[in-house]
């Protein structure tokens, strides 16, 4: 599909040049009910911000009252039609070692013996530490962590074998132990607290917010 330049506004693409051809059933499945539910539900909790993620607007539609990743838990359909998203997205963004000083990361880090570099914490299919591997190629198998649900990461077929896969609930005592780099995404900001409050007393590690240009130690 060819990108007009009109179409590009801040980095991202506007939705009527591209998003059509991605989502699919995600409009159906979790954006409409969700969009159509947000008026009641704000009313319903004085417009305060959420600070519950198993209290949240899409829970509060949910049949079974399933947050958004419980619903892709129960509904095989679901979690199908995001990662279609997920994937179709992943084209369209900018690879983020190409704006971030990955060789940073690299320089000094201890990679014998089965050290890890980086654990993308509920990567997804993996793209992210595919793109970092494409600009440093010769990082050492298992240096490269993928972790998401059990559910998620079954669908990572097509990785780089010297990614590493790991299924793994992000509230869950962290398999990897040791020092390292932690990608997180787009959470709402009360869960990344929540978690980086836990990593900082867990264990040795730098967390790495790829799509905010940042770093927390």
């Amino acid at each position: 599909m060819a990108i007009d330049s009109k179409s590009v506004c801040t980095g991202n693409f506007l939705l009527s040049s591209f998003l059509p051809h991605l989502i699919g059933n995600l409009r159906t499945h979790h954006w409409d009910r969700s969009s159509i539910n947000l008026p009641v539900f704000l009313a319903k909790t004085g417009y305060k911000e959420p600070q519950d993620a198993k209290n949240s607007n899409y829970a509060d539609h949910s049949v079974g009252h399933l947050d958004f990743f419980g619903k892709c838990v129960a509904e095989p359909a679901y979690q199908e039609s995001f990662s279609i998203f997920m994937k179709g997205w992943a084209r369209y963004k900018v690879p983020w070692p190409t704006f971030y000083d990955t060789g940073s990361l690299i320089d000094g880090a201890d990679l014998s013996n089965g050290g890890v570099l980086c654990v993308d914490i509920g990567g997804h299919h993996g793209i992210d530490l595919t793109r970092l591997l494409d600009k440093h190629p010769d990082l050492p198998a298992g240096s490269l962590v993928l972790e998401d649900l059990p559910e998620v990461v079954k669908g990572a077929t097509d990785l780089n074998e010297k990614i590493r896969v790991i299924p793994h609930d992000m509230f869950q005592p962290q398999p990897v132990k040791g020092r390292s780099y932690d990608l997180i995404k787009s959470y709402p900001l009360f869960i990344l607290r929540i978690y980086v409050n836990y990593l900082c007393n867990s264990r040795k590690s730098s967390v790495l917010f790829p799509r905010r240009v940042s770093r927390l130690v």
